[in-house]
């Protein structure tokens, strides 16, 4: 279940917002010219993970996954690599992310970790509201697809192709999956009851404007997504907002 709705994007340095009266800009300690990617709450609203990447490596401060408190304080790092797209377990206890070759799990204090698929660049992992199921994107020979995980029992269900740049998120009650397909879909967790929700404008197709990042707001009512727009060498990307 994604938690990041809220911190659409951490740019060159992890800036976190406090909306308490007025506006308070917390700055990490030790800044520095570096990119900061997939920002992801915690379910208690104290923490926040994400991807740090630099080049080349900062002393002391590696790429990897790291944790970091609301105050940009409390810098952690979990895993050391290219580690891309965390997301947390409902309980907070775990986070879920994705490198090249597969889709991990791991404590919040970077201990036990336990890979769950292999190879095909899975990314986008997105745990179940109920925690015991995890969303992703793969590649099935020539196909994208997306799947579901049973944590349980580590059965693998293909839900649908051509879904590369699905980023799927769970409706609240965790009986839908949102993705998008270059459209955007809804899908019950069988793969079945398949709904088109939001279609690419007609003006666009062919424009390389790739649809990503569809959620669902907390009460499953609303959906964001980012529309990405290349024309004539400049870069657009727009959150939308669609009412269910």
């Amino acid at each position: 279940m994604k938690t990041n709705q809220s911190a659409f994007c951490i740019l060159v340095i992890t800036f976190i917002i406090q909306f308490i009266g007025c506006s308070n800009i917390y700055e990490p300690e030790d800044s520095y010219l570096y990119e900061d990617r997939t920002p992801a709450w915690s379910p208690d609203g104290n923490w926040i993970a994400y991807y740090h990447f630099n080049e080349p490596e900062i002393k002391g401060y590696p790429t990897g996954l790291y944790i970091i408190d609301i105050k940009g304080k409390n810098r952690q790092l979990i895993k050391e690599g290219n580690l891309y797209g965390p997301d947390w377990s409902p309980d907070g206890e775990k986070i879920a992310f994705s490198d090249s070759q597969g889709i991990y799990i791991i404590n919040k204090d970077g201990t036990n970790l336990t890979r769950l698929t292999e190879g095909h660049s899975p990314k986008s992992p997105s745990w179940s509201p109920d925690g015991n199921r995890i969303a992703y994107a793969t590649w099935d020979r020539s196909f994208a697809v997306l799947c579901l995980m049973n944590l349980n029992t580590k059965e693998e269900k293909y839900i649908a192709t051509r879904a590369f740049f699905c980023d799927p998120d769970w409706s609240p009650d965790g009986t839908k999956i949102i993705y998008a397909t270059g459209d955007i879909f809804i899908s019950d967790t069988t793969g079945n009851n398949v709904k088109m929700v939001y279609k690419l404008p007609y003006e666009l197709l062919g424009n390389n404007a790739p649809i990503t990042d569809p959620n669902f707001s907390l009460d499953g009512q609303w959906i964001t997504f980012s529309l990405h727009h290349y024309p004539l060498r400049s870069t657009y990307k727009n959150i939308k907002i669609l009412f269910m």
